[in-house]
């Protein structure tokens, strides 16, 4: 059941804990967005325009697999508190493990950022907002700022 709220009233109460980790396959998938059946790239955390975290919790690590991903992306959305035990790992070619675009916010504090075959962290008009103790290893750049 979808709830709106008046802004003056909306508070970010959103908790998310995932354990044992986040592992997918694949580059491309369809979902549904309002309504409609898109293809979209399968990365394995997305946050997009609207989406605010207060809190996101993940216990192993995140590792997709797929080419020419993310998987963090934060595109337009807000994650205020990012806890990762374990690395973030892009190994498919051209894939990113953490990319933040579009105005997207969120801190990479003590997060291991690695990407096998591309850019470990790429920032595309998006913004860290804390970044102490932040490692990023990538083949094809450690951190990419535009």
């Amino acid at each position: 059941m979808a709830r709106t709220f008046k802004n003056e009233q909306m508070k970010i109460k959103n908790v998310i804990t995932v354990t044992n980790g986040i592992i997918t396959e694949g580059s491309q998938g369809q979902t549904l967005i309002k309504g409609v059946i898109m293809n979209l790239a399968a990365d394995a955390i997305s946050v997009k325009p609207g989406g605010d975290i207060k809190q996101l919790n993940v216990s192993g690590g995140i590792i997709p697999t797929g080419e020419n991903i993310s998987s963090y992306h934060v595109e337009g959305g807000i994650v205020h508190q990012l806890n990762v035990s374990g690395d973030i790992v892009a190994n498919g070619n051209n894939s990113r493990a953490v990319y933040v675009a579009e105005n997207g916010q969120t801190p990479l504090n003590n997060i291991s950022a690695i990407s096998k075959q591309g850019i470990a962290v790429q920032i595309d008009k998006g913004k860290i907002t804390a970044r102490t103790g932040l490692k990023a290893n990538g083949t094809k750049g450690n951190i990419i700022e535009k």
